[in-house]
């Protein structure tokens, strides 16, 4: 579906309304096609909503089956502990037996190499938690600044409903990720044989029936200028031409910003918690990008990002001994 957008400036020249517009075409809106999911909710506490620190369990999916008298008595058996920035917290295979919710700093998860050095297995920022599963081994928590963690004994759960949805939780977990993919999105069946006639599998890739929708909105302004600016100060530059092009350019400029900081759908507000990570400690640095560029399942043409995270990046990767190469397209210098 098509639709006419224009963009209008209103010029009031003497009592006189002239309207200037420029007239394209754009799509009047998109409905997304997204994937029918079967994923159990996974948030990070406090990312979508402000909890109280002694209220951190609402949004763990360990606990998404639990009602709010059961919520509220696990809330009372959570203890809060504060540990300075290098503080060993835990050694490796200890964190197994507890579930820990960081409600502010940054802790490092770590193993035990093959070659007697230690294996990075993840940073924990604030509304992460870890502890709640009984795959591998339990790493080693190291605090990268001061921290505050919210931490639940396994064998404070005395109520035996409570542990049986636990553990109904834990089932219903297994059964999905046995047809699903990483994503929570129903797998689709294939079979690659090369000997004898098997029976193919038959598949659907089923939809959501009602996706999300995002709504257009416009950007408009009326610009008012007065018949004697353009006569006095018309010799050198057209001042009508000007003002409307300065103008222009400001809607141009909201727009991009709109684009990337808008609450309802800007990619800083929307991102999934999977594709946030912390850095390492401080400024962004090349082993960050590394990190970062695990995330990117399609391959990227450019990335956006702060004007002081790009000059912070920068000295990093000086220090480092391998400065990024500027190359300039289309009049504009870019990090390579």
């Amino acid at each position: 579906m098509e639709a006419v957008r224009t963009l209008g400036l209103c010029l009031e020249l003497i009592g006189v309304l002239v309207f200037v517009g420029v007239l394209f075409q754009v799509r009047l809106g998109l409905r997304p096609l997204r994937r029918l999911r079967e994923q159990l909710a996974e948030v990070r506490a406090g990312r979508r909503e402000r909890l109280p620190v002694d209220q951190p369990i609402e949004v763990l999916p360990l606990f998404s089956r639990l009602g709010d008298a059961e919520l509220a008595t696990l809330a009372g058996k959570f203890t809060q502990s504060r540990h300075a920035a290098g503080e060993v917290i835990a050694d490796e295979g200890l964190t197994g037996r507890s579930l820990v919710v960081v409600t502010d700093g940054t802790v490092e998860l770590t193993l035990s190499g093959p070659y007697k050095g230690r294996l990075r297995q993840g940073l924990a920022t604030r509304g992460d938690h870890f502890g709640d599963s009984d795959l591998g081994p339990a790493p080693a928590v190291k605090a990268l600044s001061a921290v505050t963690l919210l931490t639940l004994d396994r064998a404070a759960i005395e109520d035996e409903a409570i542990a049986v949805r636990i553990a109904r939780h834990r089932e219903e977990c297994d059964r999905l990720k046995g047809h699903t993919n990483s994503h929570g999105e129903q797998s689709i069946e294939l079979l690659a044989v090369h000997a004898g006639e098997p029976r193919l599998p038959t598949t659907f890739v089923d939809y959501e029936l009602d996706p999300r929708e995002y709504h257009l909105s416009t950007i408009q302004t009326i610009l008012n200028t007065h018949t004697r600016v353009a006569d006095l100060y018309s010799n050198e530059i057209d001042q009508l031409r000007e003002q409307i092009r300065l103008t222009v350019d400001a809607v141009k400029e909201r727009e991009e910003w709109e684009l990337l900081n808008n609450s309802q759908f800007g990619p800083l507000h929307e991102v999934a918690p999977r594709q946030r990570i912390p850095t390492r400690g401080g400024p962004p640095t090349p082993d960050d990008l590394d990190e970062f560029l695990t995330l990117v399942w399609k391959k990227p043409a450019f990335f956006v990002a702060h004007l002081r995270a790009i000059a912070a990046f920068g000295r990093e990767a000086t220090r480092r001994g391998v400065p990024p190469v500027v190359v300039h397209l289309f009049g504009a210098p870019f990090i390579t």
